[in-house]
């Protein structure tokens, strides 16, 4: 039996972003299973090329100042057009949706319309996190309401952890499989390409470095780090920390940035002790965390999102980087469980503390004794492929579909 399926998804390749990989190796593993695939989805930000291909629509949408499609007049300006394009496409076997819950709702309407069964992609639990933000009680019951209606329409919904699956249990979910995040193991792997001097000397990059390599958001807390690190550098001058991140929290990260700039100018030292940069490809992204000191991830607790397990410190550790973690979640127990690095509170001193431990390791040259890359990477491979993510989820589909058809 060949499926034929459209996945609709505000986000995808080559944006660089977790989902984007993600999606790309779903795609991949329903393809392989031998359904034909479409994409509706976004053009990419300002200074991104997306190639050519036929079975992917990319349509123009607003995206906010730091090039995201982000808050809900850049929601519309894509769910609208995925609404208009589900209702006026060829009828699909299935339809797989990514949130927000406002995708999810005008999905749900159109698919009720055109009798086509959907999916649901729960990365994360859209109301839970909306909880723990600073808004209007009325937005966050319209959220909830929203995400209820996405996830009881769905045939069946795919939850990243057990936490989520929980969740979306309770807002209504028929019929839920657990298939956990995953890394792009031939991306993020301890062979890439080493860093060239000149691409150490454009970065800035003079000394060993900590990377934070990812969305920096409220719920991440991504600024904890720099302020850990100006503890930290106080006493490790030699030493920097790189974010190639952008988001909510980039302005802070510059002003942090800049106040650690002002020290080291005053004590005679040409150095950016932090640097901020934005957000490369997966492939360049994967060379910086290669070679850094630890990988920095955070989970903000109380923040709504305690069950999120940040895909980023997948694929630090798939370079054979260990990882900084600090927060909750559940990436903590796996990293204490299998020692793929250190966690701690989400505390900026502990977090100084941590640093320490690891660059003194670094100097030492014990680091990788700790942490053997090629350790690290295989636990990656064994247990949090996104290849192997990419087919269970094909899988699951093409067994639900065939299912509701005998």
């Amino acid at each position: 039996m060949i499926l034929t399926g459209l996945m609709v998804s505000r986000i995808f390749a080559p944006e660089p972003a977790a989902a984007s990989l993600r999606l790309s190796w779903v795609k991949a593993g329903l393809e392989k299973c031998g359904a034909r695939m479409r994409v509706l989805t976004t053009r990419p930000p300002a200074g991104i090329e997306a190639e050519d291909a036929p079975e992917i629509t990319r349509v123009p949408v607003i995206r906010d100042s730091e090039g995201y499609v982000k808050g809900y007049l850049s929601y519309a300006s894509f769910d609208i057009q995925a609404f208009l394009r589900i209702l006026v496409s060829p009828r699909q076997d299935f339809i797989l949706v990514e949130p927000p819950p406002t995708t999810g709702t005008v999905a749900r309407v159109a698919c009720c319309l055109r009798r086509t069964p959907y999916f649901w992609y729960a990365a994360d639990v859209w109301s839970d996190a909306t909880e723990g933000m600073e808004v209007p009680g009325i937005v966050k019951k319209t959220v909830r309401a929203l995400e209820s209606f996405a996830i009881r329409g769905a045939q069946g919904c795919i939850a990243v952890s057990d936490g989520v699956a929980q969740r979306i249990e309770a807002l209504g979910a028929r019929r839920v499989r657990v298939i956990p995040n995953g890394a792009d193991t031939e991306i993020f792997t301890p062979e890439v390409e080493p860093l060239s001097d000149a691409d150490r000397e454009s970065m800035g990059i003079a000394h060993p470095y900590f990377v934070y390599a990812g969305t920096a958001s409220q719920w991440q807390g991504a600024e904890l780090f720099a302020r850990a690190f100006e503890i930290f550098w106080e006493t490790n001058p030699s030493v920097q920390l790189l974010y190639l991140t952008r988001g909510d929290a980039v302005a802070v990260l510059e002003d942090v940035a800049a106040r650690l700039k002002e020290r080291a100018d005053s004590r005679g030292m040409n150095v950016q002790p932090i640097i901020v940069h934005s957000t490369v490809s997966p492939q360049e992204a994967a060379q910086w965390q290669h070679e850094a000191i630890a990988s920095c991830v955070s989970i903000q607790p109380g923040v709504g999102y305690d069950i999120a397990y940040p895909t980023k410190a997948l694929a630090a550790l798939s370079t054979g980087t260990p990882v900084l973690y600090a927060g909750v979640g559940p990436a903590a127990q796996d990293i204490r469980t299998h020692e793929l690095g250190l966690t701690v509170a989400y505390d900026e001193h502990a977090v100084a503390h941590a640093m320490t431990q690891l660059e003194q390791r670094n100097s030492e040259g014990t680091l990788s004794q700790t942490w053997d890359e090629d350790r690290l990477h295989q636990w990656v491979v064994d247990n949090r492929s996104m290849k192997a993510a990419g087919e269970q989820v094909a899988a699951f589909i093409a067994e639900s579909i065939i299912e509701k058809t005998r």
